[in-house]
């Protein structure tokens, strides 16, 4: 029997609220930091599943809560719900990077021209971000024809779940602010049709059911891929300019293959700190780093099914990011807990920072819970 099966309880000793001068955010000292801190040598993941619920957060061997009416920057508890995870543009453009670097090791050429890049990106999703709904921006178009305003019969009810178009028995509905660009072009669409119902001697309705169709077909076709299918691109490791493996080792009690591992993943926290937060290079101690990101009272029963399935048991990880097997370019320290993935900190080569590591980072805790049956098993 493990050490940590012997204990069936947390031992958590509260240590009081703590405050503080100097902001560590914005380095404001005009107003008090009051921090709320608990210190444990051994914290059950179900406990600590409790406490993250109600606000508190580990560090190390403590947890703590900050006080937000006594500080100036309050945090706030951001959470991804897995299983309703939907892929944003930004997102899918951070994956093909890497995928694009991997592949045929081609990094983004300029600067000026991603972030020009990105405007039209939000200029574009700007433009087209209609909801199927009635709502502020909503524009009721009118049959924009002589022979359109002359149909007797009410349009078919239907609607296209992405195109924002509304069709109801009262007529046409463009979601959208008035002049946009996508709503003149619905309506030069109505008058071809219009024109074409003319030619051919066959209702307006019939005609705009046969493009309602066939645009249904084409964006099934054209569906968006799910974040599985964009790092399925990854995988191949033939004909590449370079591989990205992604290993978790337990850094509490210390695995073998972090004990290996410790000094690159110090000199790389350093190298971190220094170039990106502009650290003093005497603040970034070995004990800071050791006290912060490797220390965790977190334990757990040992689960024998979880370990058959292959599963990693709960607890706390380094989640590190080698390049070609060789260069490690990132670490992603993480509890994993009853029912969520916990991000502690990340941190990456400032040098491979064009590969957006935080945000790939992230899709790939999201991916630990979104594969069903990844990571099941539970503490009986």
């Amino acid at each position: 029997m493990s050490n940590e099966s012997r204990f069936s309880y947390s031992l958590i000793d509260l240590e009081g609220v703590k405050v503080i001068d100097v902001c560590r955010y914005c380095d404001d000292t005009t107003t008090p930091k009051a921090t709320w801190y608990v210190s444990s040598d051994r914290l059950k993941v179900n406990d600590y599943k409790i406490l993250m619920d109600s606000g508190w957060r580990r560090h190390g061997n403590q947890c703590y809560k900050t006080l937000g009416h006594m500080t100036c920057c309050p945090p706030y508890t951001i959470r991804c719900d897995a299983e309703n995870f939907r892929i944003s543009k930004a997102q899918k453009k951070a994956l093909n990077i890497v995928a694009t670097f991997l592949k045929r090791g081609e990094r983004p050429t300029d600067v000026v021209c991603e972030r020009n890049a990105s405007i039209i990106s939000i200029l574009r999703q700007t433009d087209d971000s209609y909801e199927c709904k009635p709502s502020a921006y909503s524009v009721q178009c009118g049959r924009t024809t002589e022979d359109a305003s002359q149909l007797e019969k009410p349009l078919v009810s239907c609607s296209s779940e992405d195109s924002g178009i509304y069709l109801d028995d009262n007529g046409i509905k463009i979601i959208g602010r008035s002049g946009s660009s996508k709503r003149k072009r619905w309506q030069a669409l109505q008058e071809r049709m219009v024109r074409k119902a003319e030619q051919f001697g066959v209702p307006y309705e019939e005609i705009l059911q046969q493009y309602l169709e066939r645009r249904k077909r084409r964006l099934a076709k054209n569906k968006p891929r799910e974040i599985e299918e964009y790092l399925e691109l990854e995988k191949s490791k033939q004909n590449v300019a370079h591989t990205l493996d992604i290993r978790l080792c337990r850094c509490a009690p210390e695995s073998e293959e972090f004990k290996a591992s410790y000094e690159l993943e110090y000199e790389l926290y350093y190298k971190y700190q220094v170039m990106v937060h502009k650290a003093n290079p005497l603040s970034a101690k070995r004990e800071d780093f050791n006290e912060f990101l490797v220390e965790s009272s977190l334990m757990n029963d040992h689960d024998e099914k979880a370990e058959a399935a292959g599963a990693p048991q709960f607890g706390s990880y380094h989640q590190q990011y080698w390049l070609d097997g060789k260069q490690l370019i990132a670490v992603g320290v993480i509890d994993i807990v009853p029912g969520c993935l916990s991000s502690v900190y990340f941190f990456y080569d400032p040098e491979y920072s064009f590969l957006h590591l935080g945000t790939y980072s992230a899709l790939r805790w999201v991916l630990i819970y979104h594969h069903k049956g990844l990571h099941t098993h539970q503490i009986n």
